[in-house]
């Protein structure tokens, strides 16, 4: 198996292709001779179309590759695999190429035990409070590694730790853990609850996307009550089948407002100004009724939800 170098033209097995630039495709790859800088000559292969001249080092990020490889400071394991890489990203991707080389840096000092920067004594800080959750090994090391190569990311994922580390110790002090534990309280009761809160506390450890938490218990609330409602009418015509009676004008009201509910929560039109959709949800509530306009007015003032009027803690737009 192999392909044609998008440098020199020619056809070359995968074993002369480093896995990132066979990762690349087809048109794309280059061979180890390429990246290398040690294309053939055409005066010793005649049979070869003319080839584009090695570049120069005298570019600023080569020359600053140069510098740090001349400093004899790296010595961790793929550094030299690292080094053609950092080239590569010189020709191919420059505005990448200061981040790569720093992350070598950060390797090194991973390396030689510096563990200085704010972001691994942060981590470090992490593991002498005590990380006991079963799999918190791994995750150290991913973090590290978050460090090295998307240093954007590691706030986020060492919060992931941190939460991973209060439910394990049973801390559900966390607002979206209390929303979770009053439903709970308050009764779940149909088929499958208990797999859709363990779903709902692992939304809430990947905090990446936080809407997609409330999502979640949004539709854990819509099943709840979807089975009250089916279990309540079973009761009732178990009663009424034994105890038959007319109906009062009670009832008629309360099936009326019931239906007019219904007819309301039905609708996709804002329960506020009937004029645009709705796009909004209350929470803890879990209503979604209102639209863009209407939540924002809804804010600066109770922030109540207008079905159930209870007061929300957060009015968050809905993605469909």
């Amino acid at each position: 198996m192999g392909r044609t170098c998008a440098a020199c033209d020619e056809w070359r097995s995968n074993s002369h292709f480093s896995r990132n630039q066979w990762m690349k495709g087809l048109g794309c790859s280059r061979c180890k001779d390429c990246v290398n800088g040690s294309v053939p000559s055409v005066e010793n292969n005649p049979s070869t179309s003319p080839r584009t001249p090695v570049p120069s080092r005298s570019h600023p990020h080569l020359q600053a590759l140069d510098d740090l490889i001349a400093s004899g400071t790296l010595t961790y394991d793929g550094w030299e695999d690292d080094v053609r890489e950092a080239e590569d990203h010189h020709l191919n991707y420059p505005n990448l190429f200061g981040d790569y080389v720093e992350g070598m840096r950060l390797k090194q000092a991973l390396h030689v035990g510096d563990r200085s920067h704010p972001q691994l004594q942060a981590l470090d800080n992490m593991k002498r409070a005590g990380l006991t959750y079963i799999g918190w090994e791994a995750d150290v090391l991913k973090a590290e590694d978050y460090h090295v190569r998307r240093p954007s990311l590691f706030d986020s994922y060492v919060e992931e730790m941190r939460r991973k580390q209060a439910l394990y110790v049973g801390d559900r002090s966390h607002p979206q853990l209390q929303i979770l534990d009053n439903m709970k309280r308050e009764g779940l009761t149909y088929v499958g609850w208990q797999g859709d809160v363990r779903k709902a506390e692992s939304r809430h450890v990947n905090n990446t996307y936080p809407v997609l938490f409330y999502e979640c218990v949004q539709e854990m609330r819509s099943k709840q009550t979807s089975y009250s409602s089916q279990q309540n009418a079973r009761r009732l015509a178990a009663h009424e089948s034994h105890h038959p009676r007319l109906p009062r004008e009670s009832d008629r009201r309360i099936d009326d407002r019931q239906n007019q509910m219904a007819e309301i929560q039905e609708s996709e039109e804002c329960v506020v100004c009937w004029s645009s959709k709705r796009t909004h949800a209350f929470f803890p509530c879990g209503h979604m009724c209102v639209c863009n306009g209407c939540a924002d007015t809804i804010q600066r003032g109770n922030s109540k939800c207008p079905l159930c009027r209870m007061v929300s803690r957060q009015i968050a737009k809905i993605y469909q």
